[in-house]
């Protein structure tokens, strides 16, 4: 599973780093998330996770900074942690979607199954509303 994870993830911080690049003001904040995100992608997670921190005590703004954070403290285990980096990402941007997934899995690695599913079904939520069947997706081109 870890193996099958780490290819997802790897994309999806792609697509996020893409996203945040165009939010951010604060240069320095930016270098070090794609720092973050190299050192994520070599597995120094460590690092990792002490460059996704610099650059959220320079700019606490951007969700997809702690969902980030909560990606690499989730991959090393700390489940408390990446709950509390996915819930401030979440108060930052309700909207993003996979950290309310992420959120689920990660309260139900500590026992927390109501808070999971809660989660889990607010992510399901926003998913539903992002599927549009091909009869639809076609007649609206």
């Amino acid at each position: 599973m870890k193996k099958r994870l780490v290819p997802q993830l790897t994309i999806f911080i792609i697509c996020m780093f893409t996203f945040a690049c165009s939010e951010t003001k604060i240069p320095d904040a930016m270098d070090h998330f794609k720092r973050g995100n190299q050192f994520f992608l070599g597995h120094s997670f460590g690092i990792a996770i002490d460059e996704y921190k610099s650059a959220i005590a320079i700019d606490p703004t951007q969700a997809v900074f702690f969902y980030n954070l909560g990606l690499t403290l989730y991959t090393v285990q700390r489940f408390t942690d990446a709950i509390e980096a996915y819930q401030t990402a979440l108060e930052i941007n309700p909207n993003l979607k996979e950290s309310w997934y992420n959120l689920s899995l990660a309260l139900y690695h500590v026992g927390k199954t109501d808070e999971a599913t809660i989660a889990h079904e607010t992510y399901l939520k926003f998913r539903r509303n992002d599927y549009k069947p091909k009869s639809q997706a076609s007649s609206t081109n």
